[in-house]
């Protein structure tokens, strides 16, 4: 499924929901809980999703989640700009993959998205999580240059730190170790098709996923796809559909449609 989302003040509600094979391109700008695939979810599974996202707001920005429970979260690649208020509150929150997390299970993440500086760490943000609770989280990394830290929560939080960059996420593979980054726990997960989910390249170029519609990768970590697959014969939604998507419950409900067709997001009227 191909995503492309351009919307102000988009907020949609996930609950008991199942992602799988989704390539989303974001741009969103809006207040608070604002996420490439959803402002809230819960209780459900996201599985093999590559997010090129550029998102701006004051509160509980994620790359691919606003805020996040109970949920399962696996092999995600993330590139782009994540962009929160600064100055607008101390206890902002933002991460390039979840603002907020509470008790899910996180696992194969790779981020080349760009966070704002925070110089004085007055604020929740996290290469990966703005702030977590009871959060389990595996084979998780990040170009520390871009995220502008090298510490995976925010501010207070358990610092689960490193060390690597985007040189080093592009020069790594599953045997090929740079500066002690190997990406051996990442062999073994296939798409749809059957396929290798995760592909290394050459090493002057970051991870790449091959979803059954396609390859998704930022080779070179500048913040934007390679390449984005034409939509044929795209649905369009009306303003009140995006409005229902954009209100708790019937969210859930659109979402769940959107499931079943190659869609292209326009901005209403």
């Amino acid at each position: 499924m191909l995503l492309n989302w351009n919307y102000p003040e988009l907020n949609v509600w996930a609950v008991n929901s199942q992602f799988s094979e989704i390539a989303i391109d974001a741009k969103i700008t809006g207040q608070k809980l604002i996420g490439a695939l959803a402002g809230t979810f819960s209780e459900g599974e996201i599985e093999s999703v590559a997010v090129f996202s550029n998102l701006i707001g004051a509160n509980g920005v994620g790359g691919l989640l606003g805020v996040s429970a109970d949920g399962i979260i696996k092999n995600v690649l993330l590139s782009g700009r994540v962009e929160a208020g600064m100055g607008v509150s101390r206890y902002a929150r933002a991460g390039a993959l979840i603002a907020s997390s509470g008790s899910d299970s996180i696992s194969n993440v790779i981020s080349l998205m760009r966070l704002p500086e925070d110089e004085n760490n007055l604020h929740f943000f996290g290469a990966l999580i703005g702030d977590a609770s009871n959060t389990d989280i595996h084979n998780s990394y990040w170009a520390q240059d871009l995220a502008l830290r090298n510490y995976l929560f925010g501010h207070n939080q358990a610092r689960l730190t490193q060390i690597w960059g985007l040189v080093d996420l592009q020069c790594a593979n599953t045997t090929q170790s740079c500066n002690g980054l190997v990406f051996d726990d990442f062999t073994g997960s296939v798409n749809s098709e059957g396929q290798t989910l995760w592909a290394f390249g050459e090493n002057t170029q970051a991870p790449a996923l091959l979803l059954s519609m396609g390859r998704f990768a930022d080779t070179d970590g500048n913040g934007a796809a390679d390449n984005w697959p034409q939509i044929s014969d795209p649905i369009t939604p009306t303003p009140a559909e995006v409005a229902e998507s954009s209100s708790g419950g019937g969210g859930v409900l659109y979402l769940g449609l959107l499931a079943f067709f190659m869609v292209r997001l326009r901005p209403s009227k």
